[in-house]
C-alpha cells in the first residue's frame, strides 16, 4: 500500500552552524516517504551552498533560494511548492527523533484527524533535554472541543501556537498562509485559522521534536521596545472573533483572551521607539475594538486615545501594567 507523502518545510537563514546536525536528523527518518523543502532566505554564511550540495545526490531535498524576506515568507514559498498529503514544519537549528514523522503520520492516518499536535523537548546547546511541553492526553478532539478548551490548551506553554511538532493535511491550508508582516506569534495566527477549518484534531503526548533554547539568530530575545504590539493586538482580536464564532468567547476563554489583549494593548500604548512607533490613529481605531471586547480596565485608556491625549494614555498604561496585573 502506498504511503502518504509528507512535505517537511525548513526555512533557513544563516544557520550553517546548525545544519550539519539538523539535516541528518531530518533525512534519517524511519518514515521514508517525504520531501524536504528547504528555503534559503537570503543567507550570507554559506547555508545556501550547503543545502545545494546536499540536494544534488538526494532527490528528496528541494532547495528554494529567495532574497531575505523573513521566516513567514519562506514558509509561504515552501507551502506553495509542497506536494505532500501532509505538512510539517521544522526550524533549521533544531533536531528530531528518528521516528518523528512515522509517529505523527500514523497518528493522522489511524485517527483520521486533520491536525496532529504533539509535544516538544526543550534542549540546551549540548543536546540535553532541559524541559518538555506536550499535550496531557492522547485523544482525538473536534475543533469545537479545541476552542472550548482553548485557554487550557494554549495556556499549556503556548502549545497550540507552536509551528513545530505538528502535522496537518495540506488541503487544510488552502487559502491560508502566514502573514509576512508579523515577526512574533505568526505561527499562532496561522494555526488558529487552521483549527477553525479543521474537523478533528489529534493530540499526543509523544515528543519527538527537540527545540534548541537560545539558538543564534533566534527572535525570542527581542527588546520590549522592538516588539510590534499592535500586530499582537490584531492577532488576539482575530482569536476573539473565532472564539465568538464558535460560541466560546466566554468564561475562562474570555478571561484568558482579555488578559492577553490587556497586556498587549497596554504595551502598545506604553512602549515607543524610533524603530516601531505606535500609530495614534490606529490605536484609536483598535481601542474601539477593545471597548467592544469589554475589557473594563482598558476603557479609560481607550477614551484617552479617542480624545487624543496619548501622553496621559501612556501614563495610564504604565499604572495599569504596574498595579493592574497586565501580563
Amino acid at each position: 500500500m502506498e504511503q502518504a507523502l509528507v512535505s517537511v518545510i525548513l526555512p533557513v537563514y544563516n544557520k550553517i552552524k546548525y545544519l550539519p546536525t539538523t539535516l541528518p536528523s531530518l533525512l534519517s527518518q524511519t518514515y521514508r516517504d517525504f520531501e524536504l523543502i528547504a528555503v534559503d532566505d537570503g543567507s550570507t554564511d554559506g547555508s545556501g551552498d550547503f543545502l545545494d550540495r546536499l540536494a544534488k545526490p538526494d532527490s528528496r531535498v528541494k532547495v528554494i533560494p529567495q532574497p531575505n524576506a523573513g521566516v513567514s515568507a519562506a514558509r509561504n514559498a515552501a507551502l506553495d511548492r509542497a506536494s505532500g498529503d501532509y505538512i510539517v514544519f521544522a526550524d533549521a537549528d533544531d533536531t528530531v527523533c528518528p521516528d518523528w514523522l512515522e509517529v505523527l503520520t500514523k497518528e493522522a492516518e489511524v485517527s483520521g484527524a486533520d491536525i496532529v499536535v504533539s509535544g516538544l523537548n526543550k534542549t540546551n546547546k549540548d543536546g540535553k533535554i532541559i524541559g518538555k511541553t506536550s499535550p496531557e492526553h492522547d485523544e482525538t478532539l473536534s475543533a469545537a472541543e479545541i476552542f472550548h478548551g482553548f485557554h487550557t490548551y494554549q495556556g499549556n506553554g503556548g502549545l497550540l501556537g507552536f509551528c513545530v511538532g505538528k502535522l496537518f493535511r495540506r488541503s487544510l491550508c488552502s487559502g491560508i498562509r502566514f502573514n509576512p508582516v508579523l515577526k512574533l506569534a505568526e505561527d499562532l495566527d496561522f494555526f488558529v485559522r487552521l483549527y477553525d477549518k479543521a474537523e478533528t484534531v489529534r493530540t499526543v503526548r509523544y515528543a519527538g521534536y527537540n527545540y534548541l533554547q537560545g539558538a543564534e539568530n533566534s527572535t525570542g530575545g527581542s527588546s520590549a521596545y522592538r516588539v510590534d504590539y499592535l500586530s499582537q493586538v490584531k492577532i488576539w482580536l482575530g482569536i476573539v472573533s473565532i472564539l465568538t464564532a464558535h460560541g466560546e468567547y466566554c468564561g475562562e476563554n474570555r478571561a484568558f483572551a482579555d488578559e492577553k489583549l490587556g497586556g498587549y494593548i497596554s504595551c502598545a500604548m506604553l512602549y515607543r521607539s524610533d524603530v516601531n512607533r505606535t500609530s495614534a490613529s490606529e490605536m484609536r481605531r483598535l481601542c474601539g475594538d477593545i471597548r467592544a471586547v469589554g475589557n473594563g480596565a482598558l476603557r479609560p485608556a481607550a477614551w484617552l486615545y479617542n480624545i487624543r491625549l496619548g501622553g496621559l494614555c501612556r501614563l495610564y498604561a504604565w499604572a495599569y501594567r504596574k498595579f493592574g496585573g497586565a501580563k
